[in-house]
């Protein structure tokens, strides 16, 4: 469930297609507890079929408790911006 809340994350930018996701589980994510789910942009290498975005995602309790951290890897198409 971990980390279909990060493909979910990533799938909702517009006109961008999920490469890879990777995570590695540091506690437990219990039921009925509200989550944090984010990510931020670590490198983007541009090519001929659009751009390849490097990001590095979080899971953590809304006390900044980390539970799962990982990696995501996204292309855009060309022309989308």
């Amino acid at each position: 469930m971990s980390l279909a809340l990060f493909s979910r994350l990533l799938g909702a930018i517009a006109g961008a297609r999920v490469r890879r996701i990777s995570g590695t589980f540091r506690g437990l994510v219990r039921p009925n507890v509200p989550l944090v789910v984010s990510g931020v942009v670590t490198d983007r290498q541009a090519g001929a079929g659009g751009d390849v975005l490097e990001c590095d995602l979080l899971l953590e309790t809304e006390e900044g408790d980390r539970l799962v951290v990982g990696t995501g890897t996204l292309v855009i198409a060309a022309g989308v911006r």
